[in-house]
């Protein structure tokens, strides 16, 4: 449709015959080629006539019918079945050749396998061309060569252009017909729309454009987008501004410095502790109780080897005690190292727990700070998307914290500390009981005397080496003693500067996603202004286009509207509120000047679609008959080149009557 024929074609129709065609039995109008006036009472048949001639040409009914059917309908309303709905169009071109389409609709009944009872299975239309059967595409195609679907309902139907094509198409057709007018010759004769040269040109190219409707299209979705941000940084302001945490202290160096302050004092004390052993004196005192419990047992072997105890029940339960002794002693010493392990095993995990927790408040405070912009081309996210990233940032601070969580629980729990403890009065008691058997032991071998002998253990011997022993063990129990409390004494103390070391800590957290809010805060209000101050652009933009409209249309109507006599084309229209709105409404002019055509009166608007059919006729080069109804409402209907079909409402014509004039 939007290419103008070199060579023309003049349809003229010469016989129409119509066989049970919405309840016309039978009916041959035969204008000949000559302009026709079909008259007839409401409801003799004169719009069927016209339904005949559109249902041969494109399959559809004159009045725009949805599920439009040929088929004739009995009395009761229902189809009469087993009739064949035929019409047949005969036509001559202006070189002479004559062309006869005609179609054939009717049903298809079959018997079932077993049954003698016919059922319908449905409808077949057939097609031919000069009486050869053809398919409906070899149909369709014949018609295209002399016109196509879309320009025979425009040339057929007077209302067809005005009501029917949408504005879009109207105006696509009117531009063809008077040549359009580019864009840069609207922008270059106009100077206050000059800046739309820059604003047209693409991105990153020296002499590539947009077209206008693209230029219109992007800066309407962008100012979209950008009213849809604008409208949701105020909360997202005010969520974050609700979000600052409520700080006690915000000098934070002197944060830092006391931090520090507390941390190396902590490190002083905790290595003052982790080196605290024996004095000196002490490790004499030690040796010397080894050398004589040597000495001692060295005496005692010598004894028994001359009291020839061998022989004595007495004899061999000295050498169990004494061997539970020995066994006892290992015991003690090692139960004293595990002491000292596990109290060192117990500060250092509660220094982990509470390092721990103070990484589990900083991440609890964070606050989604409404991040809805790709991270790779800057723009905004769409809803779906954003509401994505709000959810992703909750996942990963549960993630997190569920990872922290995790690590205090498999690391530094407080039944682990707990457990730590337990097994350090476990080791307590244990040594506890280890020194009253001791206690027990060395009792009884004092007890036992080997038969005929005094018991080692009355002479005096044993009496000087065990003095001894009091002595030395007395001194060496005091010592353990004050290193025990010393190191108790310390780590009460590395107890405290730890609470005060994750005070502290925790403050300096605070600070920070304070300081991480308040510049999410300043950046959001930047982006609200730079988005302001776009949205004035996009509006300036959205200005020039609209004005950029008006001047073009100004510039097409006196092209489109000389082209037609009377009829003019409304290419736009002024809203209140200053906008324009495009369009392509034809208008009617009156005796008050121009009205549109749909509120024209029926004369009118039939003169006007003639008008407008005999323009598009001689620019495309194709006529086609032309059925005008309603015709006896036009006192005086327009000549046009198109042989014109007049249905005439007659009250004195109970059947149809033709006149061909």
């Amino acid at each position: 449709m939007s290419i103008e024929r070199t060579d023309s074609v003049n349809m003229k129709l010469l016989k129409l015959t119509l066989a049970n065609f919405q309840g016309i039995q039978s009916l041959i109008f035969e204008p000949n080629g000559h302009n026709a006036n079909i008259y007839g009472t409401n409801g003799s048949g004169k719009t069927t006539v016209f339904n005949a001639m559109t249902w041969l040409l494109f399959d559809d009914a004159s009045t725009g019918e949805k599920g439009f059917s040929p088929k004739t309908k009995g009395a009761d309303g229902e189809d009469i079945h087993n009739l064949d709905h035929l019409v047949n169009g005969t036509f001559r071109l202006d070189d002479g050749t004559v062309t006869v389409f005609a179609k054939n609709l009717h049903e298809n009944w079959m018997k079932k396998r077993g049954s003698r009872v016919e059922e319908f299975s449905g409808h077949q239309t057939d097609y031919f061309v000069d009486g050869v059967p053809v398919s409906k595409k070899e149909y369709d195609a014949r018609l295209a060569v002399i016109c196509s679907v879309d320009m025979a309902q425009i040339l057929t139907q007077p209302e067809y252009f005005p009501e029917s094509v949408n504005w879009q198409q109207r105006r696509k057709i009117l531009l063809e017909i008077c040549g359009d007018v580019t864009d840069f010759d609207v922008i270059n004769g106009n100077d206050d729309l000059q800046k739309l040269n820059t604003l047209l040109l693409k991105p990153g190219s020296t002499g590539q454009f947009y077209t206008m409707d693209e230029l219109q299209a992007i800066t309407g979705s962008r100012m979209k987008k950008i009213n849809e941000t604008l409208d949701k940084l105020p909360s997202r302001i005010d969520e974050a501004a609700r979000t600052l945490p409520q700080l006690t202290d915000t000098d934070q160096p002197e944060i830092r410095s006391r931090l520090q302050t507390l941390q190396q004092e902590r490190d002083g004390l905790t290595a003052e502790k982790n080196n605290m052993t024996a004095g000196s004196a002490e490790l004499i005192s030690r040796q010397q109780l080894a050398e004589i419990r040597t000495q001692l047992a060295e005496s005692r072997a010598r004894y028994a080897q001359q009291c020839d105890p061998a022989k004595s029940a007495e004899y061999i339960r000295i050498q169990d005690l004494k061997k539970e002794r020995t066994e006892l002693d290992g015991q003690i010493s090692a139960g004293q190292s595990y002491l000292r392990n596990f109290s060192d095993d117990l500060q250092s995990t509660k220094r982990r727990r509470e390092r721990l927790s103070v990484e589990y408040i900083k991440i609890k405070s964070t606050e989604f700070c409404g991040d809805e912009q790709c991270p790779f081309c800057g723009q905004d996210l769409p809803s779906d998307r954003a509401e994505q990233a709000r959810s992703d940032f909750n996942l990963r601070k549960s993630s997190d914290m569920e990872e922290i969580r995790s690590r205090i629980e498999a690391e530094c729990s407080k039944p682990m500390i707990a457990l730590i403890e337990e097994r350090i009065q476990e080791t307590v008691n244990v040594l506890s009981g280890h020194d009253a058997r001791l206690y027990e032991i060395n009792n009884e071998l004092d007890s036992i005397a080997l038969p005929g002998y005094p018991a080692f253990e009355k002479t005096a011997e044993y009496i000087e080496f065990a003095a001894q022993i009091d002595r030395i063990d007395i001194a060496i129990r005091q010592g353990d003693k004050v290193v025990d409390n010393k190191k108790r004494e310390l780590q009460e103390r590395i107890d405290g500067l730890m609470g005060q070391i994750g005070d502290e800590q925790q403050k300096l957290a605070l600070l920070q996603v304070y300081a991480d809010q308040q510049a999410r805060i300043a950046e959001l209000q930047a982006e609200e202004k730079t988005l302001n101050e776009e949205y004035e652009r996009m509006q300036e933009c959205a200005y020039l286009c609209e004005q950029f409209i008006v001047r073009k249309v100004r510039m097409l109507d006196d092209k489109i509207n000389g082209k037609f006599e009377s009829v003019k084309f409304r290419l736009f229209e002024t809203q209140i509120n200053g906008g324009i709105k495009e369009g392509c409404e034809v208008m009617i002019p009156t005796d008050n000047g121009l009205v549109p055509f749909k509120t024209a009166n029926n004369a009118a608007r039939i003169n006007a679609g003639l008008e407008i059919i005999d323009t598009l006729s001689r620019h495309w080069g194709i006529a086609m008959p032309v059925f005008v109804d309603n015709a006896e409402s036009v006192v005086e209907l327009k000549s046009i080149t198109p042989q014109v079909i007049r249905l005439i409402v007659s009250e004195s014509d109970p059947e149809l009557r033709v006149e061909v004039v």
